[in-house]
């Protein structure tokens, strides 16, 4: 089951479905220069790592930025934008890894967890991650949410650990998904889970062919021990 399953994940990633048309345009454009030299580094899902019971809060503040592609420098981005252009494939947003300006550090907590704190990252990205989170932070619940909101000049994103939100402007977006609604960064956390109980039980299957070849070995010596016991006895 686990096997069949990281099958059917690893082919929904390694096709981007789920993604905008120019997300999967670049992310699978061999003939893209940046990409082809190693420029284009990713999406920004890949490089965020955190605690499942985040990732709700994440994919409702970040959204679409989830699908930003990172880039070496704004000319790759260009390049990919160009690319895109020619052959009218959809549009996309790049990250310039290196030449991105900022620290995320745009307005108080007020007193509440930043999610950026609770985000790890790769080093190089990390800015990146801090950059698009802000100073978004977390609340136990909806009301928490509103109050805080128009308690403290109406100058954060707040969000709940199911994703409801209020956003800077004052958009709430908030609800729940179907049961078997899986977002980006739940679908590549199960693919990672099931990567490691697959090579587990890959692990496990081995040992036990191991000892299973050992007895074998072990019953065709007895075998023959018994044998050439039994010819020395006739003999």
């Amino acid at each position: 089951v686990d096997e069949s399953r990281l099958a059917s994940l690893r082919s929904l990633v390694d096709n981007f479905e789920g993604y905008k048309v120019g997300v999967r345009t670049i992310m699978k454009a061999e003939d893209l220069e940046p990409r082809r030299e190693g420029r284009i580094k990713g999406l920004v899902a890949d490089v965020i790592q955190a605690d499942p019971k985040y990732e709700q809060a994440l994919e409702a503040v970040l959204g679409d930025k989830l699908q930003f592609i990172l880039v070496d420098h704004l000319r790759d981005g260009q390049q990919a934008v160009e690319y895109l252009k020619v052959r009218a494939k959809g549009k996309s947003s790049f990250v310039p890894v290196e030449d991105l300006i900022g620290n995320g550090d745009n307005g108080s907590s007020n007193g509440f967890p930043l999610l950026r704190e609770l985000v790890k990252a790769a080093e190089p990205y990390q800015p990146v991650v801090d950059v698009l989170l802000g100073n978004a932070a977390l609340v136990d619940n909806l009301n928490q949410a509103l109050s805080a909101w128009e308690d403290h000049g109406k100058n954060q994103c707040l969000v709940t650990l199911d994703g409801d939100m209020v956003d800077r402007s004052g958009i709430l977006t908030g609800g729940k998904q179907a049961q078997s609604f899986s977002g980006i960064l739940a679908r590549k956390r199960e693919m990672k889970e099931l990567q490691a109980a697959v090579a587990s039980h890959g692990k496990k299957l081995e040992e036990i062919r191991g000892k299973l070849e050992e007895a074998l070995r072990e019953k065709e010596e007895r075998e023959s021990l018994l044998a050439t016991l039994k010819e020395e006895k006739l003999d």
